[in-house]
């Protein structure tokens, strides 16, 4: 086991649910959502910020509900670079890409 540097409150939480168990990780990515959300303006921009928002982490994939599929299509274009700008964030999770889904679509926890 190896030490982490904790630079601040947010790197203690995350640090100490990195190894608990399924509830655990499902609160972990919910802070992390959190996190993203809070951060979200900057990553995708104000226009789209008010059409799109971070809605849950699985398997490694970030989902972001869009209120229109014109939007999706958009998206998934830039998706790469939207990729790009979330990394650029250290959330101390290996989110693996992005997915855009319907706001419908937006049952997971």
């Amino acid at each position: 086991m190896y030490k982490q540097k904790i630079k601040n409150i947010q790197d203690m939480i995350i640090a100490s649910l990195g190894s608990l168990d399924n509830n655990s990780q499902k609160f972990k990515y919910k802070f992390i959502i959190s996190l993203i959300c809070r951060d979200w303006p900057d990553i995708i921009g104000d226009p789209l910020c008010r059409f799109t928002r971070p809605a849950y982490i699985y398997d490694n994939i970030l989902h972001v509900a869009c209120v229109h599929g014109g939007i999706i299509q958009t998206l998934n274009f830039q998706s790469s670079e939207i990729y790009q700008r979330l990394q650029m964030y250290d959330y101390h999770c290996n989110i693996k890409g992005i997915k855009f889904i319907p706001e419908s679509k937006t049952h997971k926890s």
